[in-house]
């Protein structure tokens, strides 16, 4: 699902500006910024559901309970602090914050509880890479073109690097029914 959400996200946030002003005034534009913000985290909050499943197989579910209140309480400081100076902006930041750290934590209970020993390093290394390819779009590449060019080098790189053989398979069979 990261793999998917991750191409489906930097689709959307290089295509903010055409989306939202095709289906809403333009005065909505001005939430880009904090549009993407949250939909950056929301990437890496994708993942949560693979960890959530392993929580609740192994049954040791009542910890989530424990990071939730923590989250929350983290993501309401934050706002407090924040909003005040960063109004939108400043609750996409909290909110962001708390889906990042709801995973993190997330990951370390099943770490400690379970012992898994799964290496995160490929997704947190696309992840990043995903930041900085959505930075670098921001920032540096204010064509079309290139953003696409961005996209597309992207989910490549997914497909190649990070899906494992088995994932690669799935989707190959899956493109060629289709066809």
């Amino acid at each position: 699902s990261f793999a998917v959400i991750a191409v489906v996200s930097m689709t959307i946030i290089f295509h903010a500006k055409y989306l939202i002003s095709l289906i809403l005034p333009d005065f909505y534009l001005a939430m880009i910024p904090s549009l993407n913000v949250i939909i950056i985290s929301m990437v890496l909050f994708s993942s949560w559901s693979s960890v959530a499943i392993v929580i609740t197989a192994k049954k040791i579910h009542m910890y989530t309970a424990v990071t939730n209140w923590i989250c929350l309480f983290l993501n309401i400081a934050l706002n407090i602090v924040l909003i005040p100076r960063f109004q939108i902006l400043g609750a996409a930041v909290a909110t962001s914050t708390s889906f990042i750290m709801r995973v993190l934590f997330g990951i370390l209970i099943v770490e400690i509880k379970i012992k898994t020993a799964y290496n995160y390093s490929n997704l947190f290394l696309f992840y990043g890479i995903f930041v900085l390819a959505i930075a670098a779009g921001h920032f540096l590449f204010s064509s079309l073109l290139i953003r696409e060019i961005v996209i597309i080098s992207y989910a490549i790189l997914l497909f190649v690097f990070f899906l494992t053989d088995n994932d690669r398979k799935y989707c190959l069979d899956y493109l060629n029914r289709r066809a």
